[in-house]
C-alpha cells in the first residue's frame, strides 16, 4: 500500500510540474494533474498485463479483499453510467468560446482549475474506452485503475460544470479577476480599451461590478503617471490625450441613452479609488478631469455644458471625491472660456465659479490641456493659459 502511495506521489509531482502547477494564481489544483497521473499509472498497468502477463503490479494488502467482493459486471454497469454521463458533461468544452463579461469560458476554467482541460478531456474519453476493454478482458487490476481514472474525470468535470458552466455569477466573478490579472501583464490603457469594446453588449454594460472595475483600472493607470519630480506632476499633454481617448472609446461602444449614466459610474468608481492614493490624490483627480473635459470638448458646446451641470447637480449634496472632480471640471470650463476670450475667440464669460485655491502645478497642467486642444506650441499657449487659469483662481498656493 505504501508503494502505491509513493508511486502516486511521484507521478503526481512529475505531471504537476509538466503542467506548470503553481502558475495558476498560487492555487493548489488537484483535478488535472491527478487525472493525468492516474491515467499514466493505468497505462503502465495495462502494459504490464497485456505484454508481460503480470496479474498484479502493486501489493494492495487487505484492501484487495474488499474489492473482490464486487464483480467486473457490477463495475462495468457503473462504468457505463459514469462514463456516458461524464462524456455528456464535455459540452463545457463545446461552449469554450462562450463569453461572460468579455472573457471566454475556457479561460475561466484555466484560471480556476489550471490549464490543459482539452487534453484532459481527451484523456477522459480514452480512459473510458480503456476501462470497458479491460473489463471485457477480465484484467482486474487494470479495470480497477481505469475505473478510478474515469470516476475522477467524472467528478472533476461535474465540478467544472456546476461551478462555471451553469453558474453565471461565478463566471462573472472569475471574468473580473481575469481582467484584473491582465492589468499586470499589459498596459492598463490597453486593458480599458479592450473592456470598453465589450460595453456594446447590454449584459456587460449593465453589470455594476464591471463598471467599477473599469473605474479602478482607470484610476490605477492615472496614479502610475504621477511624477513628483516634474513641474506638472505627470499631467502631461500625452497623458491628457490618453485619458481623453479612453473616454472616447467608452462612448463609441455605448448607446446614447446609456452613455451619461455609464460614464458617471466609471468616474465615480475612479474617484472613489483616488481617495486612497495620497499624496497623489489631487494630481490624479486633475488628470482624470482634464482628460474627461478634453473628451467633452470634441462634442457640441451645449451638450458639454449639460454634462458638466448634470455631474455637478448629481454630487451637489455629497462630500466625495466626485464632488471635487465636478468642481475642478467647472473651473476648467470657465478657464477655457477666459482663454477663448483672451484670444478674441469668444465674448466675455457670462459667469464664474467659486473656485477653491489650487496648487501651482494645476496652472501648468491647464496649459498642457490647452496645447492638447489646439495643437499650438507650448510656449505660445503658456502666458495666456496661465492668465486664464488665474482669472478663475485669484490666488495660487
Amino acid at each position: 500500500m505504501i508503494r502505491i502511495l509513493l508511486v502516486l506521489l511521484l507521478v503526481y509531482l512529475v505531471v504537476s510540474r509538466l503542467l506548470c502547477l503553481g502558475t495558476w494564481d498560487h492555487k493548489f489544483h488537484l483535478f488535472f494533474p491527478v487525472h493525468v497521473s492516474l491515467f499514466l499509472i493505468t497505462i503502465y498497468i495495462c502494459f504490464k498485463w497485456f505484454i508481460e502477463g503480470t496479474e498484479f503490479v502493486f501489493d494492495y494488502g487487505p484492501i484487495w479483499g474488499y474489492v473482490q467482493r464486487g464483480s467486473l459486471e457490477a463495475l462495468s454497469s457503473t462504468m457505463g453510467i459514469v462514463g456516458v454521463g461524464s462524456v455528456l458533461l464535455g459540452w463545457t468544452y463545446g461552449e469554450r468560446d462562450k463569453l461572460t463579461l468579455g472573457k471566454r469560458q475556457i479561460d475561466m476554467v484555466d484560471y480556476r482549475f489550471g490549464r490543459s482541460y482539452p487534453a484532459v478531456l481527451v484523456i477522459h474519453v480514452a480512459s473510458t474506452v480503456l476501462s470497458l476493454v479491460t473489463m471485457k478482458c477480465a484484467a482486474r487490476e487494470a479495470s480497477l485503475w481505469s475505473f478510478i481514472t474515469v470516476l475522477w474525470g467524472f467528478l472533476s468535470q461535474a465540478v467544472i460544470c456546476l461551478s462555471i458552466t451553469l453558474n453565471r455569477k461565478n463566471r462573472e466573478k472569475i471574468a473580473l479577476a481575469l481582467w484584473e490579472r491582465e492589468c499586470q501583464e499589459i498596459d492598463k490603457p490597453q486593458v480599458i480599451e479592450k473592456m470598453a469594446k465589450q460595453l456594446a453588449e447590454a449584459d456587460v454594460r449593465n453589470n455594476k461590478e464591471y463598471r467599477i472595475m473599469m473605474g479602478r483600472i482607470l484610476c490605477n493607470w492615472i496614479s502610475s503617471t504621477y511624477d513628483k519630480n516634474r513641474t506638472d506632476y505627470g499631467i502631461s499633454v500625452k497623458n491628457i490625450k490618453t485619458a481623453s481617448y479612453i473616454y472616447r472609446v467608452i462612448a463609441e461602444n455605448v448607446p446614447d441613452s446609456d452613455r451619461a449614466i455609464l460614464e458617471e459610474d466609471i468616474l465615480k468608481a475612479a474617484c472613489d479609488r483616488v481617495s486612497i492614493i495620497e499624496p497623489m490624490r489631487e494630481s490624479s483627480l486633475a488628470l482624470l478631469c482634464f482628460g474627461y473635459y478634453r473628451y467633452l470638448y470634441a462634442g457640441q458646446a451645449k451638450e458639454r455644458q449639460e454634462r458638466i451641470h448634470r455631474i455637478g447637480y448629481y454630487v451637489k449634496n455629497q462630500h466625495t471625491e466626485l464632488k471635487l472632480f465636478a468642481e475642478l471640471l467647472r473651473e476648467c470650463h470657465c478657464a477655457l472660456q477666459w482663454y477663448s476670450f483672451l484670444n478674441q475667440l469668444e465674448g466675455v464669460p457670462q459667469y464664474g465659479v467659486p473656485a477653491r485655491h489650487r496648487k501651482s502645478y494645476m496652472g501648468i497642467a491647464f496649459q498642457h490641456l490647452i496645447v492638447s486642444f489646439f495643437e499650438v506650441p507650448e510656449h505660445d499657449a503658456q502666458s495666456i493659459a496661465i492668465l486664464a487659469w488665474d482669472q478663475v483662481h485669484s490666488e495660487v498656493v
